[in-house]
């Protein structure tokens, strides 16, 4: 954040700044496309990447309402203002340059120069809310959308899930993990509810193509995810533990794939 001081008023705006380092085993990255505005979710990719040792990229005030600026990174659009309001969704040049930006940095992060990556995980963060009973809810699930895995390797990866948070929080409440390909709607709080954050943008025209990754996993952390350091310090330790096993899909574009199954959900982010 930089900060001037005109005729005694501060101004304050913030600058968009991409980082990434790269990783071992080549092949694997963690991503936060959207820090700055999914608050605190670089921090988390990194704790995550610390205990993996896993290529990273963070992309950071790509995305701020109040200097009417919104790139979406992981794809290449962008929302533009008119008489103070956001816009839809639109393909732009600068939008380009920025998911050209960002998937160079993939690449590179990856050690991957060419050929589709073998593994890419992006953290997001939301706070959706629902109404039960009368009354607005927030929804404390992970949604995690999914490119390139088979419904059984989900289904360890939600079993295996399962049962690290129940290690970590055994009695009580705990966040609970749905998928889009295993879980289209869920029960929360004794209501149905859709799955809701499909990245059908980015599945379509940015980081979750066929074309460019071999598998990825896309998460959407609730606030209480990552909120507070001691919330993503739990988090941080709790998805490395969950991600580790996936370790081995780090090989070349050699050898065969299952085929994707696009996700219940088409909601974009």
């Amino acid at each position: 954040m930089l900060a001037f001081v005109v005729v005694g008023v501060p101004l304050l705006f913030s600058v968009p700044v991409m980082k990434h380092s790269p990783g071992e085993p080549a092949g694997l990255v963690l991503a936060a496309p959207h820090d700055g505005y999914d608050m605190y979710s670089g921090d988390l990719a990194r704790r995550v990447a610390r205990k993996l040792g896993w290529g990273t990229v963070v992309a950071d005030e790509y995305r701020d309402t109040k200097d009417e600026r919104w790139l979406d990174v992981n794809r290449p659009t962008e929302r533009r203002w008119l008489l103070g309001k956001r816009g839809k969704e639109q393909t732009t040049d600068r939008g380009r340059r920025t998911f050209a930006e960002y998937l160079r940095r993939l690449r590179e992060a990856a050690q991957v120069p060419s050929g589709r990556i073998p593994l890419l995980v992006e953290f997001h963060g939301h706070n959706r809310k629902v109404t039960i009973g009368g009354s607005k809810v927030r929804v404390d699930v992970i949604e995690c959308a999914t490119v390139g895995f088979s419904d059984e390797e989900l289904r360890e990866l939600s079993e295996r899930y399962e049962r690290l948070a129940r290690q970590r929080w055994p009695v009580g409440h705990y966040i609970r993990l749905r998928f889009d390909q295993l879980h289209p709607t869920y029960v929360y709080e004794g209501k149905r509810i859709d799955f809701y954050y499909g990245a059908s943008g980015a599945k379509r025209a940015g980081s979750l193509q066929t074309s460019v990754v071999r598998r990825a996993l896309h998460f959407e952390m609730p606030q209480n995810a990552r909120s507070t350091r001691t919330q993503r310090d739990h988090f941080g330790a709790l998805m490395a533990d969950l991600l580790r096993p996936l370790s081995r899909y780090a090989r070349s574009e050699t050898g065969s794939s299952e085929t994707p199954r696009r996700g219940a959900a088409d909601r974009v982010d």
